[in-house]
């Protein structure tokens, strides 16, 4: 029963991560437009965006950083920074795999760049897009 719960947590933090990742500059765009956030101009709203999606790409990175740091220094029993023969368990070896292997929290400003970029400005050329053509229209 506990087992299904934390998979069910694990699916819920990853939709609501998602939901943000995605709807941020939609959020940001309609803050704006409903007199909440003082900013017009879809120029400072992308560049609001951009580092609202940015920031959160990299905090994401370095919280996983620390939360797999913290679970592989549980296992140093002695908090001397090395592990000792009876410090490496199996499970002590599988918290410095998954520590050491993920080079995605390490390329995590680059990928962040790129990806905040190019993702944010589609959104704000389509929000444009909409604007020009199909507001106007009606």
């Amino acid at each position: 029963m506990l087992a299904a719960l934390g998979v069910q947590t694990v699916q819920i933090e990853a939709i609501l991560y998602l939901l943000f990742l995605f709807g941020s500059p939609f959020i940001i765009y309609v803050l704006s437009r409903v007199n909440v956030l003082p900013i017009k101009g879809l120029g400072k709203l992308a560049g609001i965006s951009f580092a609202v999606l940015y920031i959160f790409i990299v905090g994401s990175a370095e919280f996983a950083d620390y939360q797999l740091k913290q679970e592989l220094d549980s296992f140093d029993l002695d908090g001397d920074g090395s592990f000792s023969s009876n410090e490496f368990t199996p499970e002590a070896e599988e918290a410095m795999n998954r520590y050491i292997q993920d080079t995605g929290r390490t390329f995590a400003p680059i990928t962040g760049f790129i990806f905040s970029s190019i993702y944010v400005g589609l959104v704000f050329i389509f929000i444009r897009l909409f604007n020009k053509y199909v507001l106007k229209n009606t």
